[in-house]
């Protein structure tokens, strides 16, 4: 997404995604975002808000996210994430510890 601002697609990319039955983002936050990449990504997911499917994995609870997103983008974002959705938390060691 963030490549499609440079060449000014973002448009027909959004679009694009917004079709798709369903989208999977793994690792929300393990990078830092620029805010012109958390608009893009709230724009992905206010357009798919109630007509398609999506599931995010993170390791940041939701109250971190505003270290993502912004406080003014955050609170939107997450109503339209956690409407209507089944929020996971899993405990437990890493799966990718070294094995001794």
């Amino acid at each position: 997404m963030y490549a499609s601002l440079a060449d000014r697609s973002t448009r027909s990319l959004l679009c694009h995604l917004a079709r798709l039955d369903l989208i999977v983002i793994d690792e929300l936050g393990y990078l830092n975002s620029r805010p012109e990449q958390a608009s893009v990504f709230f724009k992905l997911i206010s357009e798919r808000y109630g007509k398609k499917s999506r599931i995010i994995t993170t390791n940041l609870p939701f109250e971190e996210w505003h270290t993502l997103f912004g406080p003014r983008l955050v609170e939107p974002l997450l109503s339209r994430l956690r409407h209507h959705c089944i929020t996971v938390h899993i405990d437990g060691p890493a799966l990718r510890e070294p094995q001794s």
